[in-house]
């Protein structure tokens, strides 16, 4: 899995944002967020880090060609307007996904804040005890709990 960080936002306001929510669990979301820090080693040449996976209804790719892309059963959608003031987002490709490249070219990721985290000098994610990891899970909690309803309510597949 390779990110490639595009060159410009392209969203407006009024543009829907689609999130697969799978079990849509906050613990899930951020331990998924955690797994992933270090594949965003680099992007916006800093450190890694954690991210939860949206998609534009842009460009021509519309929401049932971005839920019919997605292996889950149940997403969410949300104005960019809702977002913007409360979180960053990246536009972001991923590579090596299975997505096809038409909705993986209106692929973003919003940036949960990790206000303090710093990973310790030669230390991995995987490295992390379970206690760290608690630490880690309750810091990115927040962000999670305000990031997942933006995205009520849940809408099956």
């Amino acid at each position: 899995m390779t990110i490639i960080l595009r060159p410009s936002l392209e969203l407006s306001d009024d543009d829907d944002l689609v999130i697969h929510m799978g079990a849509g669990a906050r613990r899930d979301v951020a331990r998924a967020a955690i797994r992933n820090y270090h594949a965003y080693e680099g992007i916006r040449g800093g450190a890694g880090a954690f991210t939860v996976s949206v998609f534009a209804a842009i460009g021509g790719v519309t929401e049932p060609e971005i839920v019919e892309a997605l292996p889950q059963r149940q997403y969410g959608v949300a104005r960019h307007g809702d977002l913007r003031d409360r979180f960053t987002l990246w536009p972001t490709t991923i590579t090596g996904t299975g997505v096809p490249d038409r909705v993986m070219a209106v692929h973003f990721d919003v940036v949960l804040p990790a206000a303090g985290f710093e990973l310790p000098a030669g230390r991995a994610i995987e490295d992390l005890t379970d206690a760290e990891l608690a630490a880690l899970d309750a810091l990115l909690g927040p962000s999670v709990e305000e990031l997942l309803p933006l995205f009520l309510p849940r809408r099956a597949k």
